[in-house]
């Protein structure tokens, strides 16, 4: 990839938490700091539409996979990103859309954007962790 060549990391400060269901673990998504420096580069990443749709393509039955091929090399790339807009890119991307959009309403949250040192250092007891709004942002407990 071009961007790892020759773009510095860019590490994301931000840690994406979620939890598909009430009785699973929360789970981490933490960015590539190679993509990140992409994205806040602008003009290497394809928008999410396209990523998208090559996905929804790829789950009809019979369908042979994508490759990097045509879909993507004919979307024109996105411009340059802040970091937050990376990380709502990337939840987009890789998280299932029920996680993140509202069309399927929950009775409790499914996801939070956090900062990186927000996250509890202790992984002893991951499996209790919860998802919660506290008074200076979201976070972890």
């Amino acid at each position: 990839m071009w961007a790892k060549a020759n773009l510095s990391p860019l590490p994301c400060p931000y840690v994406v938490a979620y939890q598909p269901d009430q009785d699973q673990p929360v789970k981490l998504m933490y960015l590539d700091s190679n993509w990140c420096a992409a994205a806040v580069n602008g003009g290497i990443v394809p928008p999410v539409e396209t990523i998208i749709a090559m996905r929804e393509d790829e789950a009809r039955p019979g369908f042979i996979k994508h490759s990097l091929g045509s879909a993507r090399d004919e979307a024109i790339p996105c411009q340059a990103m802040s970091m937050q807009e990376a990380v709502e890119y990337q939840i987009m991307q890789s998280l299932p859309m029920w996680i993140w959009s509202d069309e399927q309403q929950s009775n409790h949250r499914r996801m939070i954007i956090c900062e990186l040192n927000k996250v509890p250092a202790s992984r002893e007891f991951r499996n209790a962790w919860r998802l919660a709004e506290a008074p200076d942002g979201n976070t972890l407990h």
